[in-house]
């Protein structure tokens, strides 16, 4: 993985745009008028309906069954960038000049994963789920110690390690990547955030749409580098989504199979943490690490 990120504007020729809308710069809409006043005839019928009624009893209401909690897998969006053949990749891999792209983030938690190539879409898969249903989220992606990224590209070098470009907010823009001033402001008072397409009939939301989906004793962890660096950001997150976050101070390291034959091989492709470090057996057990850093809300 290389150490250092270079940001690049986000491109317009991305369709999954997310919008939010500044309460400061909304139309306000009048309610309509009540309908037509009910005549006397009407109020005295309406009345006597009520001392009809007056003595019966309600049904007993059953108790609501608690929703079957579930994990999450996301993975950010990093292409190479011009694209690379199979024979390319095990060259740069042999070589050491290799990075994780959106293949192996989809590939080390395996079963269903949904790719999120924005802060937006994020937020758009947790609210897929249930109220209360979401019990983890484990985020694979890119990240540096004050942002996480959802999209960018990897270009290969012939000396050293491959380039890493993250796409950032532009100035207005709040979708596109995870950091401090976004979530500050999709958080405020009044603000909504509108999807793409319409999510169970709906597509204006506010942060408390998404904070619901999770369960009382959730977890968000951060599978990026150096996402544990940052103690305030770290917190400014765990504080957005109202559940416990863990990230990782050092880099998370991608470990894929020995390379034989023609086709990069990725079954069984694994992580750990640190430059030089081992792959673990259970990535999800990497969050009781030492080097796993946890912030409450």
């Amino acid at each position: 993985m290389p150490n250092s990120y270079s940001p690049v504007p986000l491109g317009s020729s991305r369709d999954n745009a997310w919008e939010w809308i500044d309460p400061g710069t909304m139309c306000r809409q009048l309610s309509p008028l009540p309908g037509p006043i009910p005549t006397r005839d009407e109020l005295e019928e309406v009345i006597a309906i009520e001392l009809d009624n007056a003595g019966t009893t309600a049904p007993a209401k059953t108790a609501a069954k608690a929703p079957t909690t579930k994990e999450l897998n996301i993975a950010g969006e990093f292409p190479w960038d011009p694209a690379i053949t199979d024979a390319e990749e095990i060259a740069e891999f042999t070589a050491g000049r290799w990075s994780p792209s959106t293949d192996d983030f989809t590939t080390v938690p395996g079963g269903t994963v949904a790719v999120a190539p924005s802060f937006g879409n994020l937020l758009g898969a947790i609210l897929q789920e249930a109220d209360g249903s979401i019990s983890r989220v484990n985020l694979f992606t890119h990240a540096n110690k004050s942002m996480v990224s959802f999209h960018g590209h990897i270009e290969k070098k012939s000396i050293g390690s491959a380039d890493v470009f993250l796409d950032v907010n532009s100035p207005g823009d709040n979708m596109t990547a995870m950091d401090t001033t976004s979530m500050t402001n999709l958080n405020q008072p009044g603000v909504t955030f509108t999807a793409p397409k319409a999510i169970k009939g709906k597509k204006n939301f506010t942060v408390a749409d998404v904070t619901k989906k999770f369960a009382a004793d959730a977890v968000f962890v951060l599978y990026a580098c150096h996402s544990g660096q940052d103690a305030a950001f770290l917190k400014s997150i765990a504080q957005f989504f109202q559940v416990k976050v863990i990230g990782f101070k050092p880099v998370v390291a991608y470990f894929p199979p020995a390379q034989s034959g023609s086709k990069f091989q990725r079954s069984g492709e694994k992580i750990g943490l640190g430059v030089g470090g081992s792959p673990v057996t259970d990535w999800r057990k990497l969050i009781t690490d030492s080097q796993a850093i946890t912030a409450s809300p």
